[in-house]
């Protein structure tokens, strides 16, 4: 369905497109998702967003590619690009949503927005603070920049992630949506995410849920 134009280097950083969002229906009556991208050689991480009108045929996903949603996916087991780098997807909003924002996607009724979530950081006060950051658009391309949810320790901000208790995967969901999927938010809605109370090592874990209010700015 998506990959990146270059064969995986053996012992390099984890590369590819993974942690997809939901799927919802979006402009166009077309199906839009998120992913992150885990760029070749580098680590680097950027967001790729990608559309699809046929959930059925996985090779009709294209990406947004900076002016059009005309970015085609190649395997390059398979097929050797011309240009690499034409059929790379390209950062989304990066100076705005950072690097890993893709969590969570829904139409928001009471913005008239599309409201994302998800794990980011930013320089606030003077201090670097990681935590589940929110943002909004209007056509899932430009965003607003980021801004703080929620302050929460993650795998790589605690001393000790094989004990130490940290939290992932941040969700808004909405109980009273009237989408199957719930690919809506209103006013109301709870952020949901994963607790682990004592590290990778025990696995002990809990589902937490926060009640939130959304309001226009």
């Amino acid at each position: 369905m998506a990959s990146l134009p270059y064969p995986y280097t053996p012992d390099t950083a984890a590369v590819g497109l993974f942690s997809p969002s939901n799927i919802v229906r979006g402009p166009e009556d077309y199906f839009y998702a998120l992913a992150k991208v885990g760029a070749n050689l580098t680590g680097r991480q950027t967001v790729c967003l990608m559309r699809t009108d046929n959930l059925d045929d996985p090779s009709s996903w294209r990406f947004w590619d900076g002016k059009e949603f005309d970015g085609v996916f190649v395997n390059p087991y398979e097929t050797v690009p011309e240009n690499p780098a034409a059929n790379e997807c390209p950062a989304l909003a990066y100076e705005d949503i950072g690097a890993q924002m893709i969590e969570s996607l829904t139409w928001n009724t009471s913005l008239e927005q599309w409201l994302l979530v998800g794990i980011s950081a930013d320089t606030i006060d003077g201090r670097e603070i990681w935590g589940f950051y929110y943002s909004w658009s209007n056509n899932l391309i430009d965003w607003t920049k980021r801004k703080l949810l929620i302050e929460i320790a993650l795998p790589w901000t605690v001393e000790n992630n094989a004990f130490d208790e940290y939290a992932l995967y941040p969700s808004l969901l909405d109980p009273n949506s009237e989408s199957m999927s719930f690919e809506t938010t209103g006013r109301t809605a709870y952020l949901y995410f994963t607790r682990t109370n004592e590290g990778f090592e025990r696995l002990d874990r809990d589902l937490v849920r926060v009640p939130i209010q959304i309001d226009a700015p």
